[in-house]
């Protein structure tokens, strides 16, 4: 018999939505998302965000509003032989699409594999603006995993959380690399490193600076950039954050913290161990501050004085 998901739960100012599959036979028969007592979202929901558990769904749903994190699902028919993911043996998909067109997200958590897949087969990432993040399952069924998925899950909700600061002050993160993007990285990189550091348009403008290349996050205030930085890696285990400005005018404010530590916590979601980055040298009492420390002398960058730091996440 075909089942019929839930109408999404979508707070006023959403900036993340947490995707999962569908709902279990226990969901299903109380109409709540994650019914199951084996599920462990809600727990880790609550035990996130240091509020004391309850079982009154309407709190829970609460919680998550004020926290403008969303909840859906990525079928919306569908026909299963119980709870599990691999039982499902035929569904149609809920109009996701429509969703992010209406609401400005700026990050997404998918809730286990076959959320995962489905979104990424069917959805065109490539135009995304918003981040994307494929946790562990909550699932009862996945409790083998259970460390590394209150790890990943935590980190997820700490990015949550910084969004959630910069959306406070009216303020939208993206992240990607479609043309919206790369335009008002553009315009914020020429006005700071050009204009006013002098640096010459083709050092400023490298071999890397393409649309598709590397993905880039960017502060938005309506339709003003605030501060942007590109998503880079050295190797398997270190990210290597770059071409990190903030608008002059809104220097000072923690936005830059904000977003450093924003790219660290993303960076600790895949994998990474460490973080290591080019400074100005005029920075490098801000990048001390945040954990990083000098790994060479000061030398010359674009006629500008720098230094390399690294930051260890153990």
């Amino acid at each position: 018999m075909s089942e019929t998901s839930f109408d999404p739960i979508l707070p006023q100012h959403m900036h993340t939505l947490i995707l999962g599959s569908a709902p279990g036979k226990r969901s299903l028969a109380t109409q709540q998302y994650y019914a199951h007592k084996g599920n462990a979202f809600w727990p880790l929901v609550f035990s996130f965000t240091k509020h004391v558990y309850t079982t009154n769904y309407e709190e829970k749903l609460a919680l998550l509003t004020r926290k403008k994190i969303g909840l859906w699902d990525v079928f919306d028919q569908f026909v299963r032989e119980g709870s599990m993911d691999h039982q499902f043996q035929s569904v149609t998909l809920q109009p996701l699409a429509t969703l992010f067109e209406e609401f400005p997200l700026s990050l997404v958590i998918l809730n286990g594999k076959t959320a995962t897949k489905t979104y990424y087969t069917n959805l065109d990432s490539t135009r995304s603006q918003w981040l994307t993040l494929s946790c562990p399952s909550t699932s009862g069924a996945n409790n083998r995993q259970q460390q590394f998925r209150q790890k990943q899950w935590f980190l997820a909700y700490q990015i949550s959380e910084q969004i959630n600061v910069l959306a406070q002050k009216g303020y939208r993160l993206y992240f990607g690399h479609t043309p919206f993007i790369w335009s008002h990285v553009t315009h914020l990189r020429t006005e700071v490193f050009i204009q006013e550091q002098g640096i010459q348009f083709n050092d400023e403008f490298d071999d890397l600076h393409t649309v598709d290349q590397f993905d880039y996050f960017l502060l938005m205030d309506h339709d003003t950039p605030l501060a942007t930085l590109r998503f880079q890696t050295k190797d398997n285990q270190t990210i290597q954050p770059d071409r990190f400005c903030v608008a002059q005018g809104v220097r000072n404010q923690g936005i830059g913290t904000i977003l450093l530590s924003l790219y660290e916590h993303y960076g600790k979601f895949l994998g990474y161990s460490s973080s290591e980055l080019v400074a100005e040298y005029q920075a490098l009492e801000f990048y001390q501050k945040l954990g990083y420390h000098a790994i060479d002398a000061p030398h010359s960058v674009d006629n500008i004085l720098c230094q390399t730091v690294i930051k260890s996440f153990d």
